[in-house]
Parts: C-alpha cells; sequence; structure tokens
C-alpha cells in the first residue's frame, strides 16, 4: 500500500489526469495487456459466466421476438472493451448452438469493441475467432462509449447509429465500469462533502514502473468541500446524490459519472430499447455505504480500477422506466447486473437471469473454484472430473489442478481415465490460445502421457514443439515414442532434448541406455568378440560363456505391449517366487512395465521363444556406477528347457561388456532351490545378511571375503530405496 502526497490543486477525481493516463496505457500496450497477464481478467471471461450470458441473452431475444413477431433485421450483441477475446470466443461456442436451435430465431451479429486499434488487430487475426468472422457473425469496431455516437463496423461497414433501424440490441460490460471516470462523497453527521483527491496522475501511474505493481492499493488524501444541492446541474442525477445525504450513515461512495454517461450513449444508439449486462465489483445496495472509507484505488500495472456504485445506476435505470435484475443479497467478488430498457419482458428474461445468475451463478462458481483448486492436492480425479464439468470445461481448473492429475492419473481406473479424457479433450476444445508461455498442448500431451496414451500425447507434444521447441518437450516426446515401442526415435529425441538443455541429465542417461538396450539379445554384442569380453574374468565366467547361446529364444526390451503375455504367463507361483507385485489386472502390470520402460537405470527383457512369444523376464537395475541386481522368471509351462540359464549369461555379457559393470547381485526365496542352484552354477556367491529373510547371492569381477561382501551389499542396498515412477516433465520443468 502507498500514500500519495499532495501534487497538484485539489480537483473533482472524475477531472482527474489519472483517467486520460488511464487510456493511454489501453492505447499504448494494447492486446500486450492481455497476452502479458497485467490486467485480471479471468472471473469475467471463463466459459461459466459466458454460458450464463449467452442463456440470458437468447431469452432476451425470445422476449423481444415475442413482443415484435417475425422480423428480419439481425439482433446486435455489442461487448463493449473486449479485452482479451475469451469472452467472446466462449459466449460465441454456446450462443451460436442456442440460436441454432431456437424456433425462427432471426440473425445475429457479435460486436467486439475496443478504443485500441491494436487490440482490434489482435481480434482480427486471432485463428479462434476467424470462423466467426468467417460466418457472418461477429465483427469489431472502435469505439469509445463514453464520447462517440456511432458504431462503425469494420468487416461488414455497416453502421450502428440512431437513424438506423434495426433488430434488439444487447450491451455487455465486463470490467469496464470500474475503469471509467467517478468522483468521491461523504456523509457525515447529515452532511455530503465531495472528496477532492490531491495527488495527480504523475504521482500514482509514473510510466516507468507499469509493469511493477499488481492490485496494489494506492491511498488517495483528500481535501473536502460540502455540496450544494445542484452539485451536478442535472436534475436525474442531483436526485440520486442528494438522496445518499438522507439514506447513507456516515461513510464514503463513488458516483459513476462516466458509467452514467457510457448508458446514455447506449440508450441513443438503440433508440432506448436494449438490454445491457454489466460484471464488476461494487455495491447495489445503498446500506454498504455506511462505514466505507474514502475510495482508494486498485492498481494493476499501468491502470487501476475502482469499485462500481450500480445502486446509483440502478436508480437512473428505474427512474427511466427500465427493468433492473440483480440477486438478492450481494456477490462475494463479482455483481452481475441487468438492465433492460424500453421494453416489456414476456417472462423469459426474468426466468433465465434467475437461473443463470442469482441462482447459481458465476460469482458462486469463482467461490467454489477458487477454494477447490487451491486444495487440489486433496481431490479425487472424480472430484477433479466433476469440477470441470460443472465449469463448462475450464482451461484454467485443468491448469490449477495439473500437479495433482499428473500424480493420481497414472493409477486411476481405466474407466475413470476415460471419463477424464471426455473432459479433457472439451477443454482442449475451449482453450482460448492467448499466453504464449502457457502451451496448452504440453499440458495435454502430459496428462495423456500419465493415462498411457501415448499416441495422443506424441501428437500432442509434436504441435507443442511448433508452438516452442523445448527441451522438456522433446523429452516427453521421447517418453512417448519409449513407451510405443519406437526405440530409435526415442533415442533421437532423448539426444536432442539433451543438445537443447544440458541441465537435462535424465534425458542423456535414457539416450545412452536405449543405445545399448536393444543389443542384450544377441549371443555376441556389437563390436566384442567372444575372446574380449570381461565375463571371463567372472567366477566360473567360461561357464557363463558355454550357455549363452540357445536356438530358441531372444532377448527383447520390455515394455507396454508385452503387459497382457506377462499377466497371462505371471502366474501366483511365479509372483511369490520373485517378489512382484500380487497384479490384479493387465493395465496394473501395463503401469509396472512403463515404470521400469521410464527408468534409465533399468533395463528389462521380454524372454521371447521364437514362436510362442513370451515365457518370462529378466531384469536388470543399475545400483550405484558399476553394480547391477537382476531378478529372472520363467514361466512354468517353459520350465526346464533352459531359457533362465542362457537369459542369465546373456544378462550377465550385457551387463559386463555394454554397460561396463563389475558386480551383479540378486535375492532368493530360500525354498527355490532351482534358482540358488543355477547361481552357484555360474559362480555366484551367496552373501550373509543379518536379519534378511531372503537369500543374497553376488558375482563380481573383483572378489570379496564373506565378511567384505556383507559390508559391501549393505552399502548398495541402502542405496536403492528409490521409487521408480513414470516422469514425465511438467511445464515449468521444460
Amino acid at each position: 500500500m502507498i500514500e500519495q502526497a499532495l501534487q497538484t490543486e485539489p480537483g473533482r477525481l472524475s477531472q482527474s489526469s489519472l483517467w486520460e493516463r488511464q487510456q493511454d496505457f489501453f492505447l499504448r500496450e494494447g492486446a500486450g495487456i492481455w497476452t502479458r497477464n497485467l490486467v485480471p481478467r479471468y472471473i469475467t471471461t471463463n466459459p461459466f459466466i459466458a454460458r450464463a450470458y449467452a442463456e440470458v441473452v437468447a431469452a432476451y431475444l425470445e422476449d423481444c421476438g415475442e413482443a415484435e413477431g417475425s422480423r428480419e433485421a439481425p439482433a446486435y450483441i455489442v461487448e463493449l472493451g473486449a479485452g482479451s477475446g475469451e469472452f467472446a470466443f466462449h459466449f460465441l461456442r454456446h450462443f451460436t448452438r442456442l440460436h441454432s436451435e431456437s424456433p425462427g430465431g432471426s440473425g445475429f451479429r457479435y460486436v467486439m469493441t475496443d478504443i485500441s486499434q491494436s487490440t482490434i488487430g489482435y481480434w482480427r487475426t486471432h485463428k479462434q475467432l476467424r470462423p466467426f468472422v468467417e460466418a457472418g457473425i461477429l465483427d469489431f469496431a472502435e469505439f469509445n462509449a463514453c464520447r462517440d455516437r456511432e458504431l462503425r463496423l469494420l468487416v461488414s461497414g455497416h453502421i450502428l447509429d440512431p437513424a438506423v433501424s434495426g433488430g434488439p440490441q444487447v450491451f455487455i460490460a465486463n470490467y469496464v465500469f470500474d475503469s471509467l471516470p467517478q468522483d468521491a462523497f461523504e456523509v457525515r453527521d447529515g452532511k455530503l462533502y465531495e472528496c477532492l483527491p490531491e495527488a495527480d496522475a504523475d504521482a500514482l501511474l509514473p510510466v516507468a514502473g507499469d509493469r511493477a505493481r499488481h492490485n496494489e492499493p494506492i491511498v488517495l488524501t483528500y481535501h473536502e468541500r460540502q455540496c450544494s444541492p445542484n452539485f451536478y446541474g442535472r436534475d436525474d442525477w442531483d436526485r440520486i446524490l442528494c438522496s445518499y445525504g438522507a439514506s447513507v450513515r456516515d461513510g464514503a461512495f463513488l458516483f459513476p459519472v462516466g458509467a452514467m454517461q457510457c448508458v446514455e450513449t447506449l440508450g441513443e444508439l438503440s433508440r432506448g430499447q436494449f438490454m445491457l449486462l454489466v460484471a464488476d465489483k461494487g455495491f447495489h445496495n445503498v446500506e454498504a455505504f455506511a462505514g466505507q472509507r474514502r475510495p482508494s484505488l486498485i492498481r494493476h500495472g499501468g491502470c487501476f480500477s475502482l469499485d462500481v456504485n450500480f445502486h446509483a445506476l440502478g436508480e437512473q435505470a428505474r427512474h427511466q422506466g427500465a427493468r433492473v435484475l440483480h440477486r438478492s443479497h450481494d456477490a462475494s467478488h463479482l455483481k452481475i447486473l441487468a438492465f433492460v430498457y424500453g421494453r416489456d419482458l414476456a417472462g423469459c428474461t426474468e426466468k433465465a437471469f434467475e437461473r443463470h445468475v442469482a441462482g447459481f451463478g458465476p460469482d458462486d462458481f469463482y467461490n467454489m473454484m477458487s477454494d477447490a483448486t487451491r486444495n487440489a492436492r486433496n481431490m479425487s480425479l472424480e472430484a477433479i472430473t466433476s469440477l470441470l464439468r460443472l465449469s463448462h470445461f475450464d482451461p484454467v481448473i485443468l491448469v490449477n489442478c495439473y500437479e495433482r492429475l499428473v500424480e493420481i492419473l497414472p493409477a486411476a481406473h481405466e474407466s475413470t481415465q476415460r471419463y477424464f479424457y471426455e473432459a479433457m479433450r472439451a477443454v482442449e476444445e475451449h482453450w482460448f490460445h492467448l499466453d504464449p508461455e502457457q502451451n496448452p498442448d504440453f499440458y495435454l500431451g502430459t496428462l495423456a502421457g500419465a493415462m498411457g496414451m501415448d499416441q495422443e500425447a506424441v501428437a500432442y507434444y509434436r504441435r507443442a514443439q511448433a508452438v516452442c521447441d523445448s527441451a522438456g518437450a522433446e523429452h516427453n516426446l521421447g517418453l512417448s515414442y519409449l513407451m510405443l515401442g519406437d526405440l530409435k526415435t526415442a533415442q533421437r529425441c532423448f539426444a536432442r532434448a539433451y543438445e537443447l538443455d544440458e541441465h537435462l541429465k535424465e534425458a542423456n542417461l535414457l539416450s545412452e541406455k536405449l543405445e545399448a538396450w536393444p543389443h542384450a539379445g544377441a549371443v555376441s554384442g556389437p563390436g566384442v568378440e567372444i575372446g574380449e569380453t570381461r565375463v571371463s574374468q567372472l567366477e566360473n565366467g567360461l561357464v557363463v560363456l558355454e550357455h549363452l547361446d540357445h536356438p530358441d529364444i531372444v532377448l527383447k526390451p520390455l515394455l507396454p505391449c508385452h503387459a497382457e503375455a506377462f499377466y497371462q504367463q505371471a502366474t501366483p507361483e511365479i509372483l511369490g517366487l520373485t517378489r512382484l507385485p500380487a497384479f490384479q489386472s493387465v493395465e496394473e502390470v501395463r503401469q509396472w512395465i512403463r515404470a521400469l520402460t521410464s527408468d534409465a537405470r533399468n533395463y528389462s527383457f521380454a524372454i521371447t521363444h521364437r514362436v510362442h512369444g513370451v515365457a518370462g523376464v529378466i531384469s536388470l537395475l543399475r545400483v550405484g556406477d558399476k553394480a547391477g541386481r537382476f531378478f529372472c522368471w520363467v514361466s512354468g509351462s517353459f520350465m526346464g528347457r533352459g531359457y533362465a540359464t542362457a537369459s542369465t549369461c546373456r544378462l550377465l555379457r550385457f551387463a559386463l561388456d555394454q554397460l561396463s559393470l563389475d558386480e551383479l547381485f540378486t535375492s532368493v526365496l530360500p525354498h527355490n532351490e532351482r534358482s540358488a542352484r543355477l547361481l552357484l552354477r555360474f559362480g555366484f556367491h551367496r552373501v550373509q545378511m543379518p536379519g534378511e529373510e531372503l537369500h543374497y547371492y553376488r558375482n563380481g569381477i573383483e572378489h570379496l571375503s564373506d565378511e567384505s561382501a556383507t559390508r559391501h551389499m549393505l552399502r548398495l542396498l541402502g542405496g536403492n530405496a528409490k521409487n521408480i515412477v513414470v516422469k514425465h516433465m511438467r511445464l515449468e520443468e521444460a
């Protein structure tokens, strides 16, 4: 909070140079205000509020149709200060469907307006708005509602002015009135005083700091003078102002001079027949002014906002015979009112407003969404999916729950994942591309990858790379190709990710893994002659070399595509012998294999019969730089044929010659005598491990005494407690 000292002679707030400085800011920054998030916008641009407005506008046009009968002239829906374009995008998506379903509905035109040519140029080139322009339902206009008396449409060339008769007109003003000129007043002991601010624009909004401060209160210092009964020299405005002297207990309030002038302009354009939908912060009950302090500015970068006195706007509207619709109680963050001028409503508008705004409306949704996403770390996938559906598939909710989704999606049931994926696809359709640093396809690719939807993830990451070529997206693309079994492409992606960012060590490790992993199935590794192998340095290494070959089997990298065969072959007996999880479904096996596959330290293989397919699995996990822990199992129908023998020998050869490891160890259950005999045959020695129910066996280039082997094994096991999870990089890591 900052306070301002005297800079110039005090004057009316509405006549301060602040307003000129504010307009200069919007003209200077243009669309950058929205693309760089300089001004708050979410609460008035999300799909929920846009849908609510669309329902109310459709109902109003239905009332107009019943009052007028058939008409040829289109309705005009004009958004004042249309900002980022998000609201228009969401509104049109829903309203076009409502309008197409309306029997006998006439045409309509939606007009986005702003004072900045730069912002309008941004809209005209936005690819997600272009289809509405091409359909003839979206147009644009440069328009200052406090000054201009006509709207000249830039696409069609049509002019909206009082002399042109036309169809119904609707005006939308979201977060507009809070930035128009206002005057400040205070009631004390039943007397009305004008509050005259001392500071000027240069003191309050220095250009150099436009982006430095956000949502910062600026406390103004005021002089005061007692008001005369004809302060404005207008009977209608002075009547409202003077009434506050009698009705307001001691407190301060603002008088919305700019907003009231704006409404008058809209009345002239529409010849007094229109509906105005307004959303802003402020008050619509006079009781709220009691005890209020003199107003402060809320700064947003190089501009500011003030609360809106909706009570004054409502009194003026009622005096002119308009109908004012609002909630019976104050909303927490956003007041939404509808002003209907010059028409007797048939009832549809009021019912729609009551259902979509006054009932569970945009302010209620914002309260619930904010609280829910602040506590996203505790939400279930079902709850997040339901919130997305309630929000009409709001991308901001997906972003706010992103970390939680990455965490819980891999373990979710397939049907729950599918239900979420349907919601995610709907979010994708509602994602208005505005912030260049918020790459939607990266988010969606990560979530698709977390669900094992690798083909879809590849498509998302490819599009993400087209927007921003990042090491994170390239790394995740490699993971997706890896899960699909395209090891060569995956290896290139990981290598390129490391080239883009040398801090991405995991990508380099995965690239190195994929250079070696596919070669374990060969009897002779690439470029290594039998006589050159380090296996011969192991105890009983020559025995190992004698059993490398087997005509029936090959070792293939274990991939998610092997999950079904794994599940069928891994009987409870096998799982018990290997201490693997008690898998209850193919999907659980697939998730387990995905975790192994994505771990740069793990080299797992499907022991594959050349005719009958998967016969078992052998897996090696690097522990430290020079050691590896492995396990092996072969299905009961393939036991006794030498498959485990040949697979173990090939794994030893791969570990020593391809990975340059110096030792391997494993563990077996005490009653698994078949495996114990095999290990002893290949020179493994049992290592005594106090308090362990498993029997540990080790073989290595360096031969250790029993006591040294025990200490060494304890050190190795102590450094191997890390859980393995599939790790798609998050956006902030990319």
